[in-house]
């Protein structure tokens, strides 16, 4: 076992290297031609999977994207494929419908799932910032080509990378459909029970909220009660997020009113300063256990 991989309280575990690693390999898999995590969450959110809390979406308070406070979203890894009794019917049935070949399939999942192109990613990132002085066009244009020549070096012998990115469109306008067909079989209530599978999942889910109260409590003993805007909220899926009582986010400013917009834009900051300050804790917290 390496370092790397040792809990963070073990004898011998180089923190610094530990925290280097796990900021890697999340900003490896960050959709932007910066590749960064938002500043104000930073610390907080490679903090967490630096102890074991998994994230899988964070995003800093900003007005301008229509995210008036930041937040942090958790769950454990190895989330079962299908939720309900029923849903892989109806998963196969549009795979089917939408023409997804079994040996298709198998090209798109080996890629995705493929560990060793995701360290390719992490050691391109920083090629990527040498050149950020060129307009936006041409980086989207330098990162693009970097990433077909690393997937490229992946494909099976036969399949292009023109080949790759027509599979992975079909997989793209199928899980669209898999999406809307599951939100409205979930409404109608046509699906069974959740799986064994799904429910043992929401234990360890469990378990991993429980350690973001812990920490979240730790963090707020002596503070001013009415400083503590923090909360930790679950979702009905059984993950669970991190972010700040009266949270708003939207995807479309319009649905906000002007008079509401205001009073939000004014505690924005503050949201982010305390996010901020519990990634510090966080922070110091991993690095003297």
């Amino acid at each position: 076992m390496s370092d790397l991989e040792k809990e963070p309280g073990s004898p011998g575990v180089d923190k610094g290297a530990k925290w280097k690693a796990v900021a890697d390999e999340l900003e490896a898999g960050i959709d932007s031609l910066d590749g960064l995590l938002d500043k104000d969450v930073r610390d907080a959110v490679i903090a967490f999977n630096a102890m074991g809390l998994r994230t899988v979406q964070s995003h800093e308070g900003n007005v301008d994207s229509g995210v008036f406070a930041p937040f942090i979203d958790v769950e454990a890894s190895d989330r079962p494929q299908y939720r309900f009794v029923g849903e892989e019917e109806l998963v196969q049935r549009i795979k089917l419908e939408n023409n997804i070949l079994p040996k298709e399939e198998s090209v798109f999942m080996a890629i995705s799932r493929d560990k060793g192109l995701l360290q390719d990613i992490v050691d391109a990132r920083p090629e990527l910032r040498e050149v950020r002085d060129l307009p936006e066009l041409e980086r989207r244009k330098w990162w693009d080509d970097k990433l077909k020549t690393l997937i490229e070096s992946r494909l099976p012998t036969g399949v292009s990378y023109a080949d790759y990115k027509k599979i992975k469109e079909k997989f793209s306008e199928a899980n669209k459909e898999i999406e809307k067909e599951r939100d409205r079989a979930i409404k109608m209530g046509a699906f069974g029970q959740e799986t064994p599978e799904y429910l043992d999942w929401r234990k360890k889910n469990m378990q991993l909220e429980d350690m973001a109260r812990r920490f979240l409590a730790e963090f707020n003993l002596g503070r001013d009660p009415s400083d503590a805007t923090l909360v930790v909220y679950k979702n009905e899926k059984g993950s669970f997020s991190v972010s700040n009582a009266g949270r708003v986010v939207l995807g479309v400013e319009d649905h906000i009113a002007d008079s509401d917009k205001k009073s939000l834009e004014v505690k924005t900051p503050f949201y982010n300063e305390e996010m901020q300050q519990f990634g510090k804790f966080l922070k110091n917290k991993f690095e003297a256990e």
